[in-house]
């Protein structure tokens, strides 16, 4: 499993270097783990699963943005 995940993993890890390049985008995201963490130390595995998706999206509605400015990176 980890074999498959390494190259997404990559792909995420360069998409959230170009997303958080000021240090201002990284409040959000800072809020966003809190809420997860909360969720998980309060045992409850609903919220923290619904966390973890508001989390994972925020990706899907950077995407467009980050390939607009950076379309070099991007096939």
């Amino acid at each position: 499993a980890w074999e498959a995940l390494r190259d997404i993993k990559s792909h995420m890890d360069r998409l959230c270097q170009l997303t958080i390049a000021d240090r201002s985008a990284m409040l959000p995201l800072i809020e966003q783990h809190r809420a997860i963490m909360a969720a998980i130390d309060a045992r409850d595995g609903e919220r923290a699963a619904a966390e973890i998706r508001n989390h994972l999206a925020e990706i899907l509605r950077t995407l467009p943005r980050i390939e607009a400015e950076h379309a070099d990176l991007f096939e």
